[in-house]
């Protein structure tokens, strides 16, 4: 049975509200949450949250089909809004909406079944993470309440009850950089058949993870397969659904993947995708048309 991905949140904390408009861009438009008027961000439609209640101002410019640009969020945060007035700090509630958003965006199409992720992690910068002290366990059990609903109400599959950990670097009171897991699979087609073989995975979160509880010590990691969780290989590939034609799912805790697999091929050209899905739940998919 697959495991979706983790989900990853990034918080900033800014001395000036002038200092987020660095932090926008067309590739990243949700800059940040405030209280008040929901999300604004470069690139986004003016008022397009259709869950938020916004005021009659921003509402009324939403209604004319505006979009943030860099001009108009200086101009808005300046005019509109006030230093006093903005707030940057993240709550539950627009955290919630979020979360079910990726949960949306993330899903995994099986036989049968659409999975959805059950894991998250939320990187919060140290002032964020210090006003949830007291209640953290509270928030994150509401979280986790607030997907599995959203889960049900969306008919979405989740192979366990969804677990969300709020975190912060204790080393450096910053956020963890997150470097993706990448993987070196060899795709080839012979004699009617497709041959798939990992050649290599590599995960820095887990051994970042592995460092952290090894102190002084360098992690070793003598198989690459002691990292994955699950294999996935889907021979049409259409570059929008992942349909499962085998999975590598270990039955035993101590069980690892095999890493080598062979397939009927279908008649004429197609593309082979390999999904490899780490032990903390991130993907790698590498695809190959042959």
């Amino acid at each position: 049975m697959p495991r979706p991905p983790r989900l990853v949140v990034e918080t900033r904390e800014v001395d000036r509200v002038d200092d987020l408009i660095s932090f926008t861009s067309a590739d990243q438009p949700l800059a940040w949450l405030r209280r008040g008027d929901g999300i604004v961000g470069i690139g986004r439609a003016v008022a397009s949250d259709q869950d938020f209640k916004y005021g009659e101002s921003i509402a009324a410019l939403g209604a004319t089909g505006a979009v943030w640009d860099e001009a108009s969020v200086a101009a808005y945060v300046a005019d509109e809004l006030g230093l006093d007035t903005f707030f940057a700090e993240v709550r539950p509630e627009e955290l919630a909406r979020r979360l079910g958003r990726e949960m949306d965006e993330h899903r995994t199409v099986s036989l049968s079944r659409t999975y959805a992720p059950h894991e998250y992690v939320v990187h919060l910068s140290p002032a964020d993470r210090e006003r949830f002290a007291g209640i953290e366990r509270e928030v994150t059990q509401e979280l986790s309440a607030y997907l599995l609903e959203h889960a049900r109400a969306e008919r979405l599959a989740l192979v366990a009850t969804p677990v969300i950990e709020l975190r912060t670097d204790p080393r450096y009171g910053k956020f963890f950089e997150h470097k993706p897991a990448s993987a070196k699979v060899k795709i080839t087609r012979k004699r009617g058949q497709i041959h798939v073989e990992i050649e290599d995975f590599v995960s820095p979160t887990i051994i970042e993870r592995l460092a952290q509880q090894s102190g002084v010590l360098k992690p070793q990691i003598e198989d690459w397969r002691a990292m994955v969780d699950v294999v996935l290989v889907d021979t049409a590939y259409d570059g929008e659904v992942f349909n499962i034609a085998l999975s590598d799912v270990p039955e035993r805790k101590d069980d690892l993947v095999l890493g080598r697999y062979e397939l009927p091929a279908p008649v004429g050209p197609t593309t082979v995708a390999v999904k490899i899905v780490d032990m903390l739940g991130e993907e790698v998919l590498v695809s190959a048309t042959i």
